[in-house]
């Protein structure tokens, strides 16, 4: 479990890197973070696994100045806002309602 975070953070990192848009970036990381917590949600896992989940995954970031200062303090206060909407709701839209995307 901690590994297949650890590569979806880190591959939104790499796409971080040449994209252009930060508004894009800040969406696509969001969606990305919300699959994996929705897969998370469907596996049975409860929130307080999947928080620390977050946490070593923001501290593995840490290779990239200031990232897991600012990757803690962007997902960690609504992991469990996200958790509960994936239940009902794809994370395009969570990621919308959370204000990191831009509605379609």
């Amino acid at each position: 479990m901690k590994i297949s975070f650890v590569l979806a953070i880190l591959v939104c990192v790499g796409l971080t890197a040449s994209a252009q848009d930060d508004g894009d970036i800040l969406c696509d990381f969001c969606v990305r973070v919300a699959k994996q917590i929705q897969d998370y949600v469907r596996e049975g896992i409860p929130l307080d696994k999947v928080e620390e989940e977050v946490i070593e995954t923001c501290h593995w970031l840490d290779v990239i100045p200031d990232l897991a200062e600012k990757c803690l303090k962007k997902y960690l206060p609504i992991i469990d806002e996200m958790y509960d909407k994936l239940n009902s709701t794809s994370p395009q839209k969570v990621c919308e309602l959370l204000e990191f995307c831009v509605e379609n």
